[in-house]
């Protein structure tokens, strides 16, 4: 008996002491290099490859990457990093767990070209057919600094592309898997559009957890637009989307240039005051709009909905225009003044059966 405890105590020393070797080994830098090195050769994303021009650490605990490239051979770049270094546990893959304590990159120089069909090339090397992965994922701290991203759109004939510096992100406690959740404490950009001069600063906060997404900080400035908004929305089952929601979201102003991208007939070196907050709990949703417009125009508007199956469903609209333009929302073709008040009142068992009053007065119309 004591020869055979003596024997197991050897073979358990010799393994331990080979585990001990081998981390050792994996630990210096020159087998990290070997190693990352070998995997970058054999990885390829639809034809693109990932390339380092140096590769520094322990594989064990943490890499660098300098240099970082993302492209085809002999052609432009998809995506460039001045460099990435990532931190983890490769422990936690023992119990199907992707544990990455942080993610740090700098210089990122992405960008992106859209085919005629409405495809963008880097969207492309991602494949389409991919199965859920048993893994949890979780990135404790993910931070970009000195990013840029450039976008160009399918529209022959004209300027198409989104010119996006300037990014930075703060990111952290992102889980990915039964329980998703993340905090987005910082998102800052400076875009610049097509066919403008001026950037638009976008700044940003958000978060999603226990099933609860908030946006925070959010605004939107220009040399001659300011927006700033707030919000929660409660990630509901799709028969009750919006059970529990609130949105504020202030313009002071927002000028139609800065928009019209999205919105092409919009009126040039037009603008907008806006003031809207829309609230949604136990199914019942209320709303409150006030806009003033270019020209002297004002709009008004309050909605009280019950929408969802399974109570008496109710629709209540009151809204007022008074000279309004809509040559400023539908092109110089259509100026004119229109004075108008809408007020709806629908309720019924189903959506197909709603009795009530819809009424529209028109005191002056004149297009």
């Amino acid at each position: 008996m004591q020869k055979l405890a003596r024997h197991t105590i050897q073979l358990f020393l010799s393994v331990a002491a080979l585990l001990l070797g081998v981390g050792l080994l994996l630990s210096t830098r020159p087998v990290t290099r070997w190693v990352v090195g070998m995997v970058l050769d054999r990885v390829a994303f639809e034809g693109a490859r990932i390339t380092a021009g140096a590769i520094d650490g322990r594989l064990l605990t943490h890499l660098t990457l300098l240099d970082t490239r993302l492209g085809r051979p002999g052609a432009a770049p998809l995506a460039e990093a001045d460099s990435i270094v990532v931190r983890y546990a490769l422990l936690s893959l023992l119990w199907k767990q992707v544990q990455v304590r942080a993610v740090e990159v700098s210089g990122l120089r992405v960008a992106a070209r859209q085919d005629s069909v409405g495809r963008w090339d880097l969207l492309a090397l991602v494949p389409e057919d991919t199965t859920s992965s048993s893994f949890d994922v979780a990135i404790d701290r993910l931070n970009l600094r000195a990013g840029q991203v450039t976008a160009a759109s399918f529209a022959p004939g004209r300027d198409s592309t989104y010119r996006i510096r300037d990014v930075e992100i703060d990111l952290r406690d992102l889980r990915l898997g039964n329980a998703p959740g993340f905090q987005l404490d910082t998102l800052r950009a400076d875009i610049l559009f097509p066919d403008t001069t001026h950037r638009v600063a976008l700044r940003a906060g958000a978060g999603l957890r226990d099933d609860v997404f908030t946006l925070s900080g959010f605004e939107l400035t220009s040399p001659r637009s300011r927006v700033d908004g707030a919000g929660t929305l409660r990630l509901s089952t799709a028969e009750r989307p919006l059970d529990e929601a609130t949105l504020a979201l202030h313009a002071r102003p927002i000028a139609f240039d800065d928009i019209r991208l999205f919105w092409p007939t919009l009126l040039p070196g037009g603008e907008a005051t806006i003031d809207l907050l829309a609230t949604s709990d136990a199914g019942t949703l209320r709303g409150e709009l006030a806009a003033d417009l270019s020209g002297g125009g004002r709009v008004e508007a309050s909605a009280y909905a019950r929408p969802y199956a399974g109570d008496p469903l109710l629709y209540r609209l009151d809204g007022t225009l008074t000279a309004v333009n809509p040559g400023l929302f539908a092109g110089a073709d259509w100026n004119g003044a229109i004075d108008a008040r809408l007020s709806v009142d629908l309720h019924g068992a189903r959506a197909d059966s709603l009795d009530g009053d819809v009424r529209l007065v028109l005191p002056r119309a004149r297009v």
